[in-house]
C-alpha cells in the first residue's frame, strides 16, 4: 500500500490534497498533520512513499524539515513534495534538498493533480519492479529503484543498493540486463 504523509499548516488545504489523492487512488493512506515534529516522530517509526510538506509551518522550516527527512536514511531518495504560497522558494528547494516538484497556493486541482499522478505512478511502478537473484542457494529480491550501481569487478558481478552490496558470481551483466 502507497503511504503519504502530509505536513500543513492549513487543515483545508491538507483535506483537499486527501480528497485528490483518494480520487487518483482510494488505496492510498494518508497521513495529515501541522506539526514537524510529530511528523519527524511518524516518518522515523512507520515508512511513507511520499512526503507533500508545506514550506511555512507555524514555528518552523518546511525546508529543515525536509532536511531532517532526507537525515533518516531509509527517506535518502524518497520524494518530498512542497507545498508553497511563494513560488520564489522552490529554487531553494531543488538545490538543497533534492525535492521531487512543488505546488503552489493557492491550489490549482489540474496542476495538483498532474504533480501527484506523476510521483504516485513513480512510486507505484517502482515498488512493483523487483529483481530476483539467486547465489549460492541464497535468494535475493531486490527493489530496481533502489539499486544504485550494478559493476563488475574482479570477474564477479556486485549490486549496489541503499542498504547492501550484493556480490554474485553466477551471472553476467547481460544476463542481469534481460532480467
Amino acid at each position: 500500500m502507497t503511504r503519504i504523509m502530509i505536513v500543513e499548516g492549513e487543515l483545508l488545504i491538507s483535506e483537499e490534497l486527501t480528497a485528490i489523492i483518494n480520487s487518483i487512488d482510494s488505496n492510498i493512506e494518508t497521513t495529515m498533520t501541522s506539526d514537524a515534529k510529530e511528523a519527524i516522530s511518524s516518518a522515523r517509526n512507520s515508512y511513507y512513499d511520499i512526503f507533500l510538506v508545506d514550506v511555512q509551518l507555524s514555528g518552523y522550516s518546511g525546508f529543515e524539515l525536509a532536511k531532517e527527512i532526507r537525515n533518516i536514511y531509509k527517506y535518502k531518495l524518497t520524494p518530498i513534495i512542497f507545498i508553497t504560497a511563494i513560488p520564489s522558494k522552490e529554487l531553494l528547494a531543488f538545490k538543497e534538498i533534492l525535492c521531487y516538484d512543488y505546488i503552489i497556493k493557492p491550489l490549482k486541482e489540474d496542476k495538483v493533480r498532474s504533480v501527484l499522478e506523476t510521483t504516485i505512478n513513480y512510486v507505484m511502478t517502482k515498488k512493483e519492479s523487483y529483481l530476483k537473484l539467486i547465489q549460492k542457494g541464497h535468494s535475493y529480491l531486490v527493489e530496481q529503484g533502489g539499486i544504485l550501481y550494478i559493476e563488475s569487478r574482479n570477474k564477479k558481478i556486485y549490486v549496489i543498493t541503499m542498504e547492501e552490496e550484493i556480490e554474485l558470481s553466477s551471472y553476467t551483466l547481460k544476463e542481469l540486463l534481460e532480467k
